[in-house]
C-alpha cells in the first residue's frame, strides 16, 4: 500500500484501517453521513408531531411551532382570543388540546367541562416551566408557584393570620362594603 502511516516492517497493522479510509472516496463517506443525518431529522420530526396518549382532540401540530400557525390564522379571522377558544371547542368538543411552541395546552369550554376538570386531582397543580423556574431561582417558591405540602402549609399560615385580622366575620364584611362604596362614589364623582 502507499500509506505513509505504514512502516517498512509492517508493524503498523493497527493503522491499517486508517489507510483504508484514506483510500476510499471522501464524497461516498460524506453522502452516507448526510443520509444518516436526514434520517435522524425525519425521525425527530415524526416524534415531535405525535400527540401523547389520551390527549384531547384538537388541531394538527407542526414540528417546533405546534398549532401556532392555525391559532394565529383563527385569531385574525375571529378577532379575539376568547372567540378562538370558542371556535376550537365548537369544532373539537368541550375539552380540546393543542400545542403552542413547546407548551401543551388543554382548553375547557362550558360549565360542565370546567367543573369536571376542576374536581379532578390531575389538574390540581401549578404550571411548571423554564420561565417559572427562572423567576424563582430554580425552585418552586412563593404562593403562586408552589403546590402540594408547601402550598398547604402556606395556605394554612395565611388563613390563620387573616382570620386574626377578621376575615370571614361580619365586621370585616361591613368594613369592606363601606370602603368599596366609598371608592365607587369617588370614581363616579371624578367622571
Amino acid at each position: 500500500t502507499n500509506c505513509p502511516l505504514a512502516s517498512k516492517k509492517k508493524k503498523a497493522l493497527k493503522h491499517e484501517w486508517m489507510c483504508k479510509i484514506e483510500n476510499r472516496s471522501l464524497p461516498g463517506v460524506a453522502m452516507v453521513m448526510v443520509i444518516a443525518l436526514i434520517v435522524v431529522i425525519i425521525f425527530l420530526v415524526c416524534l415531535d408531531v405525535i400527540k401523547p396518549r389520551g390527549y384531547p382532540p384538537g388541531p394538527v401540530w407542526l414540528p417546533v411551532v405546534g398549532s401556532y400557525l392555525w391559532f394565529r390564522r383563527e385569531k385574525s379571522r375571529v378577532g379575539y382570543y376568547h372567540l378562538v377558544w370558542s371556535s376550537l371547542s365548537s369544532r373539537y368538543g368541550p375539552v380540546t388540546g393543542m400545542r403552542l411552541g413547546t407548551d401543551y395546552i388543554v382548553v375547557a369550554c362550558g360549565y360542565d367541562a370546567i367543573r369536571d376538570i376542576l374536581l379532578r386531582d390531575e389538574f390540581d397543580g401549578r404550571p411548571d416551566g423554564y420561565f417559572f423556574r427562572l423567576r424563582t431561582f430554580g425552585k418552586r417558591m412563593g404562593v403562586v408557584f408552589t403546590d402540594g405540602p408547601v402550598w398547604q402549609e402556606q395556605r394554612r399560615f395565611c388563613m390563620q393570620h387573616l382570620r386574626k385580622l377578621g376575615l370571614g366575620s361580619r365586621s370585616m364584611e361591613a368594613h369592606i362594603e363601606e370602603r368599596s362604596e366609598g371608592s365607587s362614589s369617588l370614581t363616579t364623582q371624578k367622571k
